[in-house]
């Protein structure tokens, strides 16, 4: 069965900060054909290069993949075509404003994936990033405050 993945544009697929000595470390190591830069309207961006391979292989086992950014569907567009995923992406969108839906969005956040910097690992919303564990809306409230 097919999944339906959804990919922001700006700070996932590229990154408009291209001097982090992190970001080097990290995504030097990973290559896959992948630039490290692609150049829109003379503006250099970094290639996210881990979120862009994990697109490319949603889309490779037969995932609904969708683009979308709040800078709008003309702007993902471009990232895409600049990126050549264009073969790789089902949908390109504008990111929503506002949803209607009969569950809560925290119901979503459980499936929400992000590449931890420090470890260069995805992980899940809500996984202790130094145990690897689930951890609730709560004990973040209390780590946030302290």
């Amino acid at each position: 069965m097919s999944r339906s993945i959804f990919f922001d544009v700006d700070e996932t697929l590229i990154e408009w900060e291209t001097d982090s000595v992190d970001k080097e470390r990290l995504y030097g190591l990973i290559n896959h054909g992948l630039p490290d830069f692609i150049v829109i309207d003379n503006h250099k961006f970094r290639v996210n290069k881990p979120h862009v391979c994990r697109l490319k292989q949603h889309y490779e086992n037969g995932d609904d993949v969708t683009v979308w950014s709040a800078g709008g569907r003309s702007w993902a567009r471009r990232v895409i075509k600049a990126l050549d995923l264009m073969d790789y992406v089902d949908n390109i969108l504008t990111k929503p404003d506002f949803y209607y839906d009969d569950e809560d969005l925290s119901t979503f956040r459980a499936r929400r994936m992000f590449l931890d910097a420090d470890t260069g690992k995805f992980k899940r919303d809500g996984e202790d990033h130094d145990k690897g564990t689930k951890t609730t809306d709560k004990e973040r409230e209390d780590k946030d405050s302290v």
